[in-house]
């Protein structure tokens, strides 16, 4: 996915630059890189170990050197011309694909659409059910993104919203005592 935008920003700063100018991002949607969540402790002061594992994969790798390519191209169209200054970011990263990826590495970021680390399952590596009660813990549920056993092709929060009102939902049919087919 690019997504272009009508300022470009200082990631230093998180403020907006005060020239004029246009910035793009490019998302993959679908990664093949999978990080993880590990408990690193028994007291519930320890934090856990996170590792995003960003770009792990070869195919994400490629796939965003592409897009940032594809992005140059579109920029450097002549219908373009009269819009299209210079570029303030891209041209001191050279054009091979290796100095490309090492700029990608450079700037990379999260969209914050981060799932599946408590994916939704029956397999060995699920940790909710489907009715999103935690394996082995009684009266425990997770009801967020993180039970997708993968990430959605857009932004989580419309399905996170759902996943909530669902385990709501399935809280009171619990309360009540209403019967449901086992997962």
């Amino acid at each position: 996915q690019v997504q272009a935008r009508l300022f470009s920003m200082n990631r230093q700063t998180g403020k907006a630059d005060e020239c004029p100018a246009m910035s793009f991002c490019i998302t993959l949607l679908r990664p093949e890189s999978h990080g993880f969540v590990e408990v690193r402790g028994p007291k519930l002061g320890d934090e856990p170990a996170i590792r995003f594992n960003y770009l792990a994969a070869e195919r994400d790798q490629r796939t965003l050197v592409a897009g940032l390519k594809q992005v140059r191209g579109i920029l450097s169209r002549p219908a373009l011309a009269d819009f299209v200054g210079k570029a303030i970011e891209f041209e001191p990263h050279g054009k091979s694909d290796d100095e490309i990826l090492a700029y990608i590495r450079e700037r990379r970021a999260t969209a914050h659409h981060l799932a599946a680390s408590c994916r939704m399952g029956n397999e060995e590596r699920a940790v909710v059910d489907a009715r999103l009660r935690v394996h082995g813990i009684a009266g425990l549920r997770v009801a967020d993104a993180s039970v997708m056993p993968t990430l959605v092709s857009g932004n989580t929060n419309a399905p996170t919203i759902m996943i909530a009102e669902k385990c709501a939902a399935m809280m009171l049919e619990d309360a009540r005592g209403v019967s449901h087919q086992p997962a």
